[in-house]
């Protein structure tokens, strides 16, 4: 019973979510598609040991916020930007780049995804 009234009260609550309007990326929408090559870039500089574009793209705010995939986190600028220094640099430059094959891309309000 308690797993039925979970799940009752599950898809009440998601029927209640607002749905917001995600519009596929067409070559029209120059803020996302002109950012992704950067974007790509700071990744194949990244994992060669040069976090500088990464960390330009990165929030550099209060609230940044990171899960480290070495393990552990990082909260704050202050945190966070050495953080990524310390992850970058251990990858050595191998001149390794990044290949990418975007599936999908879509724009909802000020938020690109891929």
């Amino acid at each position: 019973m308690k797993k039925i009234l979970s799940l009752v009260l599950l898809v009440s609550a998601l029927s209640g979510c607002t749905q917001t309007e995600v519009r596929p990326t067409a070559a029209g929408d120059s803020s996302l598609q002109e950012f992704l090559p950067r974007w790509e870039e700071s990744q194949s500089r990244f994992i060669t040991g040069d976090p500088t574009l990464w960390k330009q793209n990165a929030s550099q705010r209060d609230d940044a916020t990171i899960l480290g995939a070495f393990g552990g986190y990082e909260k704050g600028w202050n945190e966070v930007g050495p953080r990524y220094d310390w992850a970058s640099s251990q990858y050595k430059d191998s001149g390794a780049k990044l290949k990418v094959e975007y599936i999908s891309t879509g724009v909802s309000g000020d938020m690109g995804f891929t």
